[in-house]
């Protein structure tokens, strides 16, 4: 999938960016980042769009994907860290562990880790729970 970034008066920002194959998911925010994820499973960040941009991550979000999921919600934190929701919970990578930390144990409700996070949740209900 080719990436085109524009300005907001509709100018033409960077040149086309091959940014990963088949993109199945995409978040831009107000502060100028964009987070988007490959069907392989390959997430990147972009923060400084569109004049100065810088990819702030690039990781793989496989290990919490499945192939028969609708896909995930994606949202990025206020310190640019993604946030993912699928059908297994909302998910989000800490580029200091190297690792997706799960917000909620969906595999034992009594946990009190056990969370009420579901694809629906929108990212705003999230953002607002302490990690």
């Amino acid at each position: 999938g080719t990436l085109h970034v524009f300005t907001a008066a509709g100018r033409r920002a960077l040149p086309p960016m091959v940014a990963c194959e088949a993109p199945v998911a995409l978040h831009a925010d107000r502060s100028s980042s964009l987070i988007i994820l490959g069907a392989d499973g390959e997430l990147r960040v972009w923060s400084g769009l569109p004049l100065a941009p810088t990819c702030s991550l690039c990781c793989s979000a496989a290990p919490i994907l499945s192939s028969d999921d609708d896909p995930p919600q994606l949202s990025l934190l206020p310190d640019l860290a993604p946030l993912l929701v699928n059908s297994a919970g909302a998910f989000v990578y800490r580029e200091s562990l190297r690792a997706w930390l799960s917000l909620g144990d969906e595999t034992f409700k009594g946990s009190v880790y056990a969370s009420s996070f579901t694809q629906r949740s929108t990212p705003k209900e999230i953002e607002q729970q302490p990690l």
